[in-house]
């Protein structure tokens, strides 16, 4: 009898070994994109009320998706933070994340509130969040998850905006549950302040497919993307068209002309469809090394994409050059594989 159980010990130890080793190896096939990020959630009267599509009320629509977020956000080593309004109170961080401890707060958020008089300043708190921010380094992403009911207080957009010039790696990711046009226009144009991501709520309420793909574009790659996606030539906006870490290595500012005419096919058809149009040539690094000396090799970099697209008959005049060193990153430069996507140029059509 002594021997049967603990044989099934035995099994039950090597299971668990196996099923931890499983979960690290899948997290290990991600990286960080972001180095931080908060949670803002809004806890107004509006968001106590009931979801005109869903007929159940927000906050608790909010509280369930959280959980399930959460579940699938990788521990990657981000700095992280949840951060509740109105009324303002910081649940949890800034500190390392943690999926049990962020479940343990995300459980506390309450599924009844006030509904009069808890009136909405949402341009209040985004400017409040300088407080957490502070200590936060590298690129930061503020994951706002709201009905955009605003009716006391500063200026949504503007405040955003004045954390965005000062918070230049930040990014404004919304989880939108507007029931209203304004609300919507609201979380849209503080939204718009960078190429960031916009989500319905409702739809990340009733597909966890649509929470894993938020998840992906807004805290971590997989590593097999990096290859075939992120370090080669993509258009990220509108005739906005990067090029990775594919086409620079480490250290370097060379050009491959092989490598590079297929860029410059693409960069010249856009031309041709938007005449009159000019190039800005943004040049970029990763964090490696001194600031000024990573300042200079980005600018370096533009210059040899200037010169290469030069002497494929694209008008000097016609481009601009400008180094942004490693101020600008696209993903976190804490893994190799985030460095080579942050070693890059982006090239701005501009009509």
């Amino acid at each position: 009898m002594f021997s049967t159980v603990r044989k099934l010990m035995i099994i039950s130890f090597v299971m668990a070994v196996v099923i931890t080793m499983a979960v690290v190896a899948a997290e290990a096939r991600k990286i960080p994109r972001v180095d931080n990020f908060v949670i803002l959630i809004d806890q107004s009267g509006s968001m106590f009320m009931e979801h005109k599509e869903r007929k159940e009320v927000k906050a608790v629509l909010v509280k369930k998706m959280l959980l399930e977020m959460n579940k699938r956000i990788p521990e990657l080593g981000y700095t992280s933070a949840i951060q509740l309004f109105s009324p303002e109170e910081t649940l949890i961080g800034p500190q390392t994340y943690s999926r049990y401890f962020f479940e343990q707060e995300i459980q506390k958020l309450p599924d009844k509130g006030k509904i009069f008089g808890n009136l909405t300043a949402l341009g209040t708190e985004i400017e409040a969040l300088d407080k957490i921010m502070g200590g936060f380094s590298g690129k930061t992403s503020v994951i706002v998850v709201s009905d955009g009911e605003v009716n006391q207080g500063k200026d949504p957009y503007q405040t955003a905006k004045a954390i965005n010039n000062e918070y230049t790696n930040i990014c404004f990711d919304v989880i939108s549950l507007a029931d209203s046009a304004e609300g919507e226009e609201t979380l849209r144009k503080i939204n718009a302040l960078g190429t960031c991501t916009f989500a319905s709520g409702e739809e990340m309420m009733s597909d966890l497919v649509a929470i894993e793909t938020f998840l992906s574009q807004v805290l971590y790659m997989e590593v097999a993307d990096v290859a075939t996606e992120e370090m080669r030539i993509q258009e990220i906006a509108p005739n906005i068209i990067t090029v990775g870490g594919g086409y620079f290595g480490f250290d370097s500012a060379g050009i491959n002309e092989a490598a590079w005419t297929a860029i410059g096919n693409v960069v010249t058809e856009k031309l041709g469809k938007n005449p009159g149009s000019s190039l800005v040539i943004e040049g970029h690094t990763d964090s490696t090394g001194a600031s000024d000396y990573n300042q200079n090799l980005s600018e370096r970099r533009a210059e040899a994409v200037k010169s290469f697209f030069a002497s494929k008959g694209i008008p000097s005049s016609s481009m601009t050059t400008v180094g942004y060193g490693e101020t600008m990153p696209r993903v976190s430069n804490t893994t190799p594989e985030g460095r080579a996507v942050n070693r890059r140029v982006d090239i701005r059509i501009v009509e």
